[in-house]
């Protein structure tokens, strides 16, 4: 007996073909660009097959973003499962048992840093459509509320971090932690003349250093 195919249908695959498009076009142009004609031209379909996959803008917006970040938050765990398993555990036991925190500092800033410059130089895009996401105050809560979730992704872990490393606000500690970064890196982006990699490294390594070292 034949196994079901797990490849998805022609109209699944047009449907997801329009899902990027509209992604790339709202990068690239703006919330105010993104037309049902401009998505058409960017898909390479024709302009009544937005209109039968999506009734209207909002629709199609709102499942975009949701495809976007379920496959950011995928992405995600693997590259967190990699840190935490390999180094980050690893280097809190270490700093226990040593009672010297710098080396756990140093691993951090620099997988932070690297991890900014390889999402910019690997999904410029996808940052972009976070920032207009986050931003645009156009948009629908809603559509703003899915920003502020894929940017606190990682907030229950950074939490419980800072909870074993024995801070007296982990939630502060975390939230604090998540809004520099992502602030970074949504500056790196906008204007790299003005923000560079090293300063990216300082900057983090200044906070890092003061809620974990000198606090």
């Amino acid at each position: 007996m034949a196994q079901p195919s797990s490849k998805p249908s022609r109209g699944e695959q047009t449907r997801q073909q329009i899902l990027e498009a509209a992604l790339r076009v709202l990068a690239s142009q703006g919330y105010r660009a993104l037309t049902h004609r401009a998505i058409a031209k960017e898909a390479g379909v024709s302009l009544s097959l937005t209109t039968y996959h999506f009734k209207d803008l909002e629709a199609l917006l709102h499942d975009a973003f949701a495809y976007y970040k379920q496959n950011v938050l995928n992405e995600f765990e693997g590259r967190w499962q990699s840190l935490h398993g390999e180094f980050l555990q690893p280097a809190i036991v270490e700093a226990k048992l040593s009672g010297d925190r710098t080396a756990l500092v140093t691993l951090l800033v620099n997988y932070m840093t690297d991890f900014i410059e390889s999402d910019l130089l690997e999904r410029s895009e996808g940052v972009a459509v976070e920032m207009t996401f986050h931003f645009d105050l156009h948009l629908e809560e809603e559509q703003r509320n899915f920003a502020y979730e894929l940017c606190n992704r990682l907030y229950p872990r950074m939490h419980d971090f800072y909870l074993e490393m024995g801070s007296d606000d982990p939630a502060t500690d975390a939230h604090l932690l998540l809004d520099v970064a992502h602030f970074l890196r949504f500056r790196r982006l906008a204007v790299p003349q003005m923000l560079s990699r090293e300063d990216v490294h300082l900057r983090l390594h200044r906070l890092l250093s003061s809620q974990l070292v000198s606090g």
